[in-house]
């Protein structure tokens, strides 16, 4: 049965691909616009002058997240599309002219160069250049899984060039860094792909800013739009969740659109002990605290807005604080009293679910951690606590499941309510002479 399912996918991806091979080609735009970077005004007054956070204004809240025109309706399909809309809207595309997100060798940028230039030669406009590059790209690089697929050389655009061969991620890869090349902007985009409005996978894609517009660009599945504006063209096949590009970058953070929210990805060594994150980027609530790389020893307190609602992808255990570690050397998480769905006390963040508030992330620097909320503890909700001594459960808790604590060396005392149940194993790999006292 499982292999029947395999075929299926693979027959109804043949399908979608086979479908969208038409090349349809954009309108050339002879009306050049020149770009200019948006301006905005520094509003936050107790940062150190020697960083500059002119991209930030304390003016979002929440009802921001949806990042869309007040009054305007969307279907669901067409949300994210018009939230990437709306943050694209507010970048200088000449910001974009970089190849951070690929390790090519200055060779290889060489022989794409001139790869490129063949390409494009007799075309003038911005469009008509990107028109060649993109039907070059169908036409001469094949959809074939590689076996280092998984691995992110295998995917590189200079590696792509050399083979001819690639999946969504080298398409998009080799994309960017020919229209880099040519001095034309382009973002790399990570989401998923529908197809008579069933999920088919996870997908790479661009958006590239051609002679004054943002177009929406797919070169795996041969497929391009206008303009971005055409939400109901291409929303029912792409939503994006990622753009692989910072929105802004500073000394102390970089902030970027990540699992459908902009969102703290890096702290940086240059950053103070103590940092209160401001709200906002361009005017767009920034509600997410996802770092993609562990954040600095030194950095000790982060201090949230209200805007805070997530720690990435939480759900699937892919949260860079949450389930990375990337946040073991925080000691204090300040979290606005008006936030409405993140709460912290005595070690612990909380998150609403529903009407309860369920455990969202322990510090790790703490060596005594009390409980607020919960009634019953699953396995793993508190795992290698390496400082952890004294642990408290709430009044409310009724049941200890096994190995919900698990791997704390110096735990010492557990207190827990009188007629809690806790299983025999519910703390496993801890330290063998822990006591457990009721109140």
């Amino acid at each position: 049965m499982r292999r029947i399912i395999q075929l299926s996918v693979l027959a109804l991806t043949f399908i979608v691909a086979t479908a969208c091979r038409k090349y349809i080609p954009l309108e050339s735009n002879n009306n050049n616009q020149k770009v200019v970077a948006s301006k905005t005004e520094n509003t936050e007054e107790n940062q150190p002058e020697e960083v500059n956070l002119n991209d930030y204004k304390e003016l979002a809240n929440l009802k921001d997240l949806s990042y869309t025109e007040t009054g305007v309706h969307f279907q669901k399909e067409e949300r994210l599309a018009v939230r990437v809309r709306t943050i694209l809207s507010k970048i200088n595309p000449k910001e974009l002219l970089n190849l951070d997100y690929d390790d090519i060798t200055p060779e290889e940028l060489n022989e794409i160069k001139i790869a490129t230039n063949k390409i494009v030669a007799g075309n003038s406009t911005e469009t008509d250049k990107y028109n060649a590059i993109f039907k070059w790209i169908i036409k001469e690089i094949a959809y074939e899984l590689v076996p280092e697929n998984g691995s992110r050389d295998a995917n590189r655009a200079g590696r792509i060039l050399k083979n001819r061969k690639a999946v969504c991620q080298g398409y998009a890869n080799l994309l960017k860094a020919m229209c880099y090349t040519q001095n034309i902007p382009a973002v790399i985009t990570l989401g998923a792909c529908y197809w008579q409005g069933k999920f088919i996978g996870d997908h790479a894609w661009n958006y590239v800013y051609v002679d004054g517009k943002w177009i929406v660009s797919d070169p795996t599945w041969h497929r391009q739009f206008k303009e971005v504006e055409e939400f109901e063209k291409h929303s029912y096949y792409l939503r994006p969740h990622t753009l692989a590009q910072n929105l802004s970058s500073n000394k102390w953070f970089d902030v970027a659109y990540r699992n459908e929210l902009i969102s703290f990805i890096k702290f940086k060594f240059a950053a103070p002990v103590a940092i209160k994150l401001p709200l906002s980027w361009q005017g767009l609530a920034i509600a997410s605290l996802d770092p993609i790389k562990l954040i600095p020893k030194h950095i000790k307190s982060l201090q949230l807005s209200n805007n805070i609602i997530s720690f990435g992808k939480e759900e699937n255990n892919a949260s860079g604080i949450v389930n990375m570690g990337y946040g073991k050397f925080i000691e204090q998480f300040g979290i606005a009293d008006d936030n409405p769905v993140l709460e912290f006390a005595d070690g612990v963040v909380y998150k609403a679910k529903g009407n309860k508030m369920g455990i969202l992330y322990i510090l790790d620097t703490q060596a005594t951690i009390k409980l607020k909320y919960g009634e019953i503890f699953d396995k793993n909700i508190i795992i290698n606590k390496a400082n952890l001594k004294h642990l408290y459960f709430p009044t409310t808790a009724t049941r200890i499941e096994a190995y919900a604590v698990e791997h704390c060396p110096l735990l010492e005392t557990v207190y827990i309510p009188k007629g809690c149940h806790y299983e025999k194993k519910a703390f496993f790999d801890c330290n063998s002479s822990f006591k457990i006292v009721e109140f």
